[in-house]
């Protein structure tokens, strides 16, 4: 299969032997030296802005920024909230699930479990450098309050926020990283077409705003690296079928989430919709969930027609046109606006609430002006209007896929 690509996988089986047996918690090691790279380069320019532990805060935010994925990547995460949206329908309220801090928490797992003592370990490093780890792995907004106090260094290191997961634009080695690895599983070849390591070199440290600049004749190989992502969600992430299959794992994981239980610390069992409530249990969750659901159609039996199903391409069918949604909504607003035009209750259409989903995409790419140029002067400069005009942010694309749960039509 493909992997690193969630329901990818499922809609396109293909083999790519030099990922064929990594897992999607292995993301970390080939994301190690891309960070290094970015600090390198600057360090060279700014050696008294970087010192050691700031590389190696880099170099783990690096490695385990991506541990809170569960199963099938950013799809289990839609699961998870999609759970927690109907939970909040009953009146109950739980706090959105975000992969990001699951990583955070993770990493403390780790240290705490194995009894890693950080100062022991590594001299170099202390508790509010694994505080500054983890923010460095969930990224800060740009308005966001900085602490200086939780993790040990000055505003003025802001700019380190914009290498693992950057909030202020999306240029990141993520997102360099992901590209690479999704177009290699993809096509067979890293996209050439995207100078990555150009990119990197073309950075420069902007201290009066504290952020990641890039010189200007870079701007157009930018512009490319977005569409790009725009390229890999409309033909794989969120392409169509790909957004179909998604739908019918996550029916799936609810017909079974009541049945299907993991052992968590001191024998616990914890059903499938709140295991990130127990971070042992957690941390046991991967993509067998779906043979382990297959192996046992008698007690999961709803579940197990519907992955048979996928098995076999038998895909939940498109029952309404793609429309575009020119207003931002909740999840849950668009679902009931959507099912109330193509489902009339005076004709018994209540009857079939259940038997449609709706299925949203919404594809967006970064202004190129929001992306700081830097000259070989000290001042710097904004990229060119022009590229900004012609990498202006695109509107929501949202498609509109439903299917019949109950029978094969």
């Amino acid at each position: 299969f493909i992997r690193h690509l969630r329901a990818v996988q499922l809609k396109s089986p293909a083999k790519a032997p030099c990922f064929e047996e990594c897992d999607s918690d292995e993301d970390g090691t080939r994301l190690k030296h891309r960070p290094l790279s970015f600090d390198e380069i600057d360090e060279e320019r700014d050696p008294e802005r970087i010192d050691d532990k700031d590389v190696l805060c880099v170099e783990l935010a690096g490695l385990t920024h991506d541990l809170g994925h569960g199963p099938f990547s950013h799809m289990f995460e839609e699961y998870m909230n999609h759970s927690r949206s109907q939970e909040r329908a009953d009146g109950q309220k739980r706090k959105p699930f975000c992969h990001e801090e699951m990583s955070a928490k993770l990493l403390d797992q780790l240290l705490r479990v194995n009894n890693i003592d950080i100062a022991k370990y590594t001299p170099r490093l202390n508790r509010k450098d694994i505080e500054f780890v983890k923010i460095l792995m969930t990224g800060l907004a740009d308005n966001a309050r900085w602490q200086e106090d939780k993790w040990g260094r000055p505003e003025s290191k802001r700019y380190l926020l914009e290498i693992v997961a950057n909030k202020r634009n999306g240029l990141d080695v993520d997102k360099f990283d992901y590209f690479c690895r999704d177009s290699l599983s993809m096509h067979g070849n890293i996209p050439a077409h995207v100078p990555v390591m150009r990119i990197i070199g073309s950075s420069r440290i902007i201290p009066a705003k504290s952020t990641i600049g890039y010189q200007e004749k870079t701007a157009h190989d930018i512009l490319k690296v977005f569409q790009f992502r725009t390229t890999m969600h409309t033909e794989a992430y969120q392409h169509h079928t790909t957004k179909v299959v998604e739908r019918m794992v996550q029916d799936a994981l609810a017909a079974a989430e009541d049945q299907f239980s993991i052992e968590g610390a001191g024998g616990r069992f914890i059903k499938l919709k709140d295991c990130d409530t127990d971070l042992e249990a957690y941390a046991k969750l991967g993509d067998w969930i779906l043979n382990a659901i297959e192996s046992c159609p008698t007690q999961h039996s709803e579940a197990a027609r519907i992955l048979k199903r996928i098995r076999t391409r038998k895909f939940y069918k498109c029952v309404g046109d793609p429309v575009r949604l020119l207003t931002s909504s909740s999840r849950g607003t668009i679902e009931k606006e959507i099912k109330a035009q193509i489902l009339d209750d005076d004709d018994g259409g209540g009857t079939w609430q259940n038997d449609v989903a709706v299925v949203i995409t919404s594809i967006v790419s970064t202004p190129a002006d929001t992306l700081l140029a830097s000259a070989p002067s000290p001042a710097a400069k904004r990229v060119p209007s022009r590229i900004g005009s012609t990498c202006s942010t695109m509107e929501g694309k949202r498609r509109l896929m439903a299917g019949h749960h109950m029978s094969i039509l």
